[in-house]
């Protein structure tokens, strides 16, 4: 079965499906904000895994996918996002560091524009 490219159209199908407990799909695709949408309609992947398996994986990904202890998603890719900075600008407008919180790139990002 074919999905829609829209998340939302998507997650709305996948609701629809539920609803209906159709026996059509095994494996669903979903986003990464909806395992606590998912979980009650899914299986408890535990039993899939060994714990090992399980622990190959970034711990907050399993974390996340976990609801009320059951293991409702597993990741099939991870993306990462990364922050570049230049150590010369850094000591250009007084910071020794790079940001370690939202807070702290927020007000670097504002000394550094003159916002």
């Amino acid at each position: 079965m074919a999905r829609p490219l829209d998340a939302s159209e998507t997650l709305a199908l996948w609701q629809q499906n539920w609803a209906a407990q159709t026996p059509d799909i095994d494996v669903y695709i979903i986003d990464v904000i909806w395992p606590g949408i998912a979980a009650p309609h899914a299986d408890d992947l535990k039993q899939y895994f060994t714990p090992g398996e399980v622990g190959a994986f970034f711990p907050r990904m399993i974390e996340n996918n976990t609801v009320k202890e059951k293991l409702a998603a597993v990741p099939f890719f991870t993306d990462a996002v990364l922050l570049y900075y230049r150590t010369d600008l850094l000591e250009k407008y007084g910071f020794q560091n790079p940001p370690n919180t939202w807070s702290e790139l927020t007000q670097m990002a504002q000394k550094n524009s003159g916002w």
